[in-house]
């Protein structure tokens, strides 16, 4: 059995209405919403700050303007694919919510060629992955996703 599978879970449409998990998945969508915008913001001020001064944006400027659209982007098949109760999901929504935090941190402590609105912008950014990071390592979130235990039948049909 792949590894991966042995920890799905049950899509979260077949969980009860009144169920947890769907409050938890709208806070995550939200914030899923707010990275995607904000990654469009961010951009968006790129665009025009070279517009009125050009060259005045460096490359490294525009690498990570590019890299949080797609970042933003793929987020959202994170997210359906954790809805549907997918490991893989979850595991791609922790992963890219840790590396995109250290990446921001980075970006706001480090001495860079990065204008103040960029460093504002990358502050706020961490907010939003550190939020979906904390949300994504609560023990109920945790323990939906833990290793299941193979049936003994499932065992004999695989020897």
């Amino acid at each position: 059995m792949n590894r991966y599978r042995q920890r799905d879970a049950a899509p979260l449409k077949s969980l009860p209405a009144d169920h947890p998990f769907h409050g938890i998945a709208a806070r995550v969508m939200g914030l899923v919403v707010a990275f995607f915008s904000l990654s469009m913001v961010f951009f968006g001020l790129a665009v025009i700050a070279d517009a009125q001064h050009p060259d005045s944006i460096s490359i490294y400027v525009w690498g990570r303007a590019i890299t949080e659209l797609v970042l933003g982007s793929a987020y959202f098949l994170f997210v359906y694919l954790w809805k549907k109760g997918k490991f893989w999901g979850y595991l791609r929504m922790l992963m890219t919510s840790a590396l995109a935090g250290v990446s921001t941190i980075s970006v706001v402590v480090l001495h860079g060629s990065y204008p103040w609105w960029l460093r504002l912008e990358q502050v706020v950014q961490f907010i939003v992955v550190a939020t979906i990071f904390y949300m994504l390592t609560r023990p109920p979130m945790r323990q939906r996703f833990s290793k299941k235990p193979i049936p003994a039948d499932s065992k004999k049909s695989t020897q």
